[in-house]
């Protein structure tokens, strides 16, 4: 478990703050290669805003159904996730780096 959630959860709902006026918040994450991310998303989940959204996904996320949130953010993307999101022109932009915290952008933004 990550002794750092609770400074994660605080940019979380802080980047939940700055988008309020488009769309809710959705963080994406995945099991991850060892499934260390169940136990921290479950800790972290107490912490964040009611108006941010969990996603665990074990597939390939439907990305068209992503545009109905802000731009999403990604906790610890495995590999997988992050070529998921290559191969639908997504990238990944780093928001903090310690605890692998990105955002989805479009790759032609």
């Amino acid at each position: 478990m990550s002794y750092f959630n609770a400074e994660f959860a605080k940019k979380i709902n802080q980047e939940a703050i700055a988008n309020r006026s488009i769309k809710d918040t959705i963080v994406i994450s995945d099991r991850g290669k060892d499934f260390t991310n169940m136990g921290d998303l479950l800790s972290l989940s107490y912490l964040l805003d009611k108006n941010v959204r969990l996603m665990l996904i074990s597939q390939s996320p439907d990305i068209e159904m992503l545009n109905t949130y802000s731009p999403p953010l990604v906790f610890r993307p495995s590999e997988k996730l992050r070529s998921a999101f290559k191969r639908n022109q997504r990238r990944l932009e780093l928001i903090l780096e310690y605890a692998r915290l990105f955002r989805v952008r479009r790759a032609d933004a």
